[in-house]
C-alpha cells in the first residue's frame, strides 16, 4: 500500500493539472469570447449583448492587464506553482502564457511584449464594451425582435 505522503504528492500534481485546464480554460474565455461577441455583433446576435458576459468578459481582461502593468503573476500561476512544488515538481519562472508560449511554440517574448499584447487586446475589449454596451435581458430581446430574430 502506497503511504501517504506518495498519495499527498500524487493529489497535488492532479491539483496543478487541474489549475493548468481552468487556466487554460479563462484564457479561452477571453480570447475566443471576444471573437464571439464580435462575430455575434456583426451578425446582429442578441446573445452579443448578455449583460452577465460582456462585464465578465471586460473584468477578466482588465484584471490581466492590471497585472500585467503591475508586473505580479497572476494567482493562479502562483497556484499552480504551488501544488506542483508540494507535489515535488519544480514551478515555472514568469507568467502562463509566457511559459506557455515558449513551451509550445518555442518562442520566447520580452515581458514587454505581453504587456503591450494584453493592453491592446484589453483595449479592442473596451472599445467594443462601449461602443455595443451590453444589455438587461429585455433590451436583447427586444433587438432580437428588432433585427427579424
Amino acid at each position: 500500500m502506497r503511504g501517504t505522503g506518495e498519495l499527498s504528492w500524487l493529489l497535488y500534481r492532479v491539483l496543478a493539472v487541474l489549475v493548468v485546464v481552468l487556466h487554460a480554460a479563462l484564457v479561452a474565455f477571453v480570447g475566443v469570447g471576444e471573437m464571439s461577441v464580435l462575430y455575434g455583433l456583426a451578425h446582429g446576435r442578441g446573445w452579443a449583448l448578455a449583460f452577465w458576459f460582456r462585464w465578465l468578459h471586460l473584468a477578466s481582461i482588465a484584471f490581466v492587464v492590471l497585472l500585467s502593468w503591475l508586473g505580479a503573476t497572476c494567482p493562479l500561476t502562483d497556484l499552480e506553482n504551488s501544488m506542483r512544488e508540494r507535489g515535488g515538481e519544480g514551478g515555472y519562472p514568469g507568467d502562463f502564457i509566457s511559459y506557455w508560449t515558449r513551451e509550445l511554440l518555442f518562442y520566447e517574448c520580452s515581458t514587454w511584449t505581453f504587456i503591450v499584447v494584453y493592453s491592446v487586446f484589453g483595449m479592442v475589449v473596451l472599445a467594443t464594451f462601449l461602443l455595443a454596451g451590453p444589455q438587461r435581458r429585455t433590451a436583447h430581446r427586444d433587438l432580437a425582435r428588432k433585427i427579424g430574430m
